[in-house]
Formats: structure tokens, sequence, C-alpha cells
């Protein structure tokens, strides 16, 4: 390992045992003292976990990064195209990109969770609709949320969240957190209709199922405030 990158890892090391305290001036006296005396011991095998996780990210997003990149023709020729032989041609490109993308990430052992439920979600829903019709408007409109919210997900910070409604496809979501819908704010209306996955801020939500301007179903609070593990929601309808 290079010595800056050792000594990247080894801060973050530190910083994680250094948040493990009690709370009171005793307890972080306590954890401190322990903290100088357990560092030399466990950070070599705890620098190597860290540089391994790190290096992991860092190969995932230029992976996604560049299937980001390279599939933003193909998901303009969708929505542009005139007829549907290019439409088709256009879909099929897309495609074989996006398997390919999984496919590397799978041969490199760096399918995580959140990639994980992108390749669940594209398999067993984008995918057959783009197959099915790749001129419908709603499944282009996912193909663009698609291709940005993966790269968000490998980008990493923020939880992610596949919603779903109890009477299928084709419902509005609309969303607040849980402190500022208690307070009477306004929700706000995520992009698409179910199935929606989405990379939201870290916090506890409350969401909204919407069909023809009609409320049909809402949650209690929902935790999304894992940055590793997704979370999958289904809204419960009237």
């Amino acid at each position: 390992m290079h010595s800056r990158q050792w000594e990247s890892s080894l801060r973050v090391v530190r910083r994680k045992i250094a948040n493990y305290t009690i709370g009171s001036t005793g307890g972080v006296h306590i954890m401190r003292t322990a903290y100088i005396l357990f560092v030399p011991l466990v950070s070599l095998p705890l620098v190597q976990q860290v540089y391994a996780e790190d290096q992991s990210d860092r190969e995932r997003y230029g992976i996604v990064s560049k299937y980001h990149k390279l599939s933003l023709t193909d998901a303009s020729a969708l929505m542009v195209s005139d007829n549907p032989k290019q439409a088709f041609e256009a879909a099929s490109d897309f495609t074989i990109k996006t398997d390919n993308t999984f496919s590397q990430l799978g041969k490199l052992r760096l399918l995580d969770n959140k990639m994980v439920v992108y390749q669940e979600h594209w398999s067993s829903s984008l995918k057959p609709a783009l197959k099915n019709n790749p001129r419908d408007t709603g499944t282009v409109f996912k193909v663009g949320l698609f291709r940005s919210e993966i790269e968000k997900a490998a980008q990493g910070g923020n939880c992610t969240i596949v919603i779903t409604a109890s009477n299928g496809e084709g419902a509005f979501v609309h969303y607040a957190k849980a402190q500022d819908a208690d307070l009477g704010r306004s929700y706000k209306q995520l992009p698409g209709t179910t199935t929606i996955i989405q990379e939201l801020e870290r916090a506890e939500y409350k969401f909204k199922s919407i069909r023809e301007g009609r409320q049909t179903g809402k949650t209690d609070i929902v935790a999304c405030t894992d940055s590793k593990t997704p979370v999958k929601l289904v809204i419960s309808e009237q």
C-alpha cells in the first residue's frame, strides 16, 4: 500500500474508533485512553479492510460513471426516435450496455447491496418494459432516471429506496421528511411513477401514493437512514 493511501486509511480508522464514546466525561476519558492503547494493536487489519473497501468503492464508481457517459447516446436516441426501428435499435444498445455493466460488476465482486437492487429493478421492471415498447414515454423517462440514480448510488452517501404501490404500477409518489410532514409542510413529488427507485438524503420520511389526483395510500414514518442498506417500500393503497 502506498504511504499516502496508508495514512489516509489510518486517519479513517482513528476517526471511527474515536467516535465510540460512552457519553459522560469519565467515559470519554476512558475511551480516549483505550483508543491510544488500542489503535496500534488493531490499525493494520482495520486499515487493510478500510483500504480494500475504499478501493472497491472507487472501482465501482469508475465502472458506473463510465456506463453513465456511454449510455447517454442511447438514452437520448430513445427520446427523439422518429420510428419504431430507431427506437428498438437504441433500446437494444442501451440494454447491452446495462447488462454488460452489471456483468462486469459481478465478475469483479463489486455488486454491493445498492447495486443489487438496481440490477433487480433493471431486470424485473425496466428491461422488460423497454423491450416491449421502447417508444413508451413513461419507460423512456424511467431510463433517464435510472442512469442518473445509479450513478448517485455508486457515489455513495445517500439512502437507496425502491417504492411500489399495492395496486400496481402507475402511482405517483409524494414524500416529505417526517418532521416536516408532522408540521404540516407540503409534500414533494418524486419523478416518475411506481415502481420508483431513488437516491434520497438520509432521513426519516413519510410517503403518499396518488392516482388521478386522489390520494390512495400513505405510510407512517419510514427510516431511510443507512447509506449501505437499501429500503424496499410498498405503499398500502385503498
